[in-house]
């Protein structure tokens, strides 16, 4: 698609969760997975798909300002939740983590690092739009996302239509506001409902692609 006399590369997202995907949004030893697919996480999952060297050390905020690109959040149209499983706090492979309790026979330690997780189950379905100047997505394509990047989607990028312009798209207030601190303003102030998950997902609700294509254009 092409806005006006520069070329912007805007995509539909179809995503499909084809191995369970996990990310902490809140809670404490029963941790949630909130039901959407973060903005964050998506724009890592591709930046490392290009080679980018992301993420760097306490370098979110640069991160996310430079990259050539900007996604949205990945907004549920069929969402199925797994049954608790049981992992490491620390993330680690939860096999492994067994081993090292046996090995110590127990203890509090050990028994401490456990947290029960809910992830997105396999079958879950979302879309997002991807919006940049100069990078292209193949049609159909994959990447591995989440805790330990354990999680894998199977994406489809297509040519926005007229109906898109129309869909109620998620947007993430952390994201924009390092991306374009002015712009992001002008944006909230369009969202119709917000909810606050944690320091990193202010997901802002109730606002139409056509509302602000504009702006996000002259964020990338």
């Amino acid at each position: 698609m092409k806005i006006g006399s520069n070329k912007a590369i805007i995509r539909r997202l179809d995503i499909e969760i084809i191995s369970p995907y996990f990310y902490y949004t809140s809670g404490g030893i029963y941790a949630d997975t909130s039901p959407f697919i973060g903005d964050i996480a998506l724009m890592y999952a591709l930046a490392y798909s290009y080679g980018f060297k992301y993420p760097r050390e306490d370098s979110r905020r640069e991160d996310l300002r430079n990259m050539p690109f900007y996604i949205t959040v990945g907004k549920p149209r069929i969402l199925k939740m797994k049954k608790m499983m049981n992992v490491s706090s620390c993330f680690k492979n939860s096999i492994s983590m067994m081993k090292e309790i046996y090995f110590r026979e127990g203890g509090s330690i050990a028994y401490k690092n456990l947290r029960r997780i809910k992830p997105l189950d396999v079958g879950s379905r979302f879309y997002c739009y991807y919006f940049s100047r100069n990078l292209e997505l193949p049609s159909e394509f994959g990447v591995r996302i989440g805790a330990q990047r354990d999680g894998i989607l199977h994406i489809t990028s297509s040519e926005i239509s007229d109906d898109d312009m129309k869909e109620e798209i998620w947007l993430n207030a952390f994201t924009l506001l390092h991306k374009g601190r002015e712009i992001s303003d002008e944006i909230v102030k369009l969202s119709r409902q917000s909810d606050v998950y944690n320091r990193y997902y202010h997901i802002l609700k109730g606002i139409r692609l056509e509302q602000i294509l504009d702006k996000i254009l002259m964020m990338i």
